[in-house]
């Protein structure tokens, strides 16, 4: 099976595909698009039409994506929200559903723990896929580790 993980945001989106096969699971691909534009709405464009050219050339069966974290920043909160949003709407367009993960149970399937911070994730990562190197962002470490997650769960 081949899972597209994603952690949405309105300007860095992070993406990252895995294949499960049997007794293993390897990156296929992943990164992160960074969208610049001043206007959310352009940015939010320019990401949907990045992640549709990586829904088409990886064509993964399945999608999870981040649930928002709602802490005490309403703007952020938001933000995520319209980024998910926008994602949804992406995937859906390319047939598929997505599951949605909170992070700490990311963090919990693939650490062990809820409280795992960036750079453990990184390497956590680097380990379960058999990467020779961690990913090159947080937000490619997190997209991964939601694919992982997902992967995991549907085995």
């Amino acid at each position: 099976m081949r899972v597209i993980g994603i952690d949405p945001g309105t300007r860095h989106l992070g993406w990252g595909v895995v294949e499960a096969a049997p007794g293993r699971l390897f990156r296929v691909d992943g990164g992160a698009f960074h969208a610049r534009d001043a206007d959310v709405g352009r940015r939010l464009y320019s990401l949907h039409k990045e992640l549709e050219a990586v829904l088409a050339r990886c064509a993964p069966e399945a999608a999870a994506i981040e649930t928002a974290f709602v802490g005490d920043n309403r703007r952020t909160a938001l933000a995520i929200g319209e980024a998910r949003g926008m994602v949804m709407v992406t995937l859906g367009g390319a047939g598929l559903d997505a599951v949605g993960y909170a992070p700490a149970t990311v963090k919990r399937a693939v650490a062990g723990h809820g409280q795992a911070g960036k750079d453990h994730m990184r390497e956590i990562m680097r380990v379960i896929l058999g990467m020779d190197a961690a990913p090159s962002t947080d937000h490619e470490a997190d997209a991964l580790a939601i694919a992982v997650t997902h992967a995991l769960r549907c085995r």
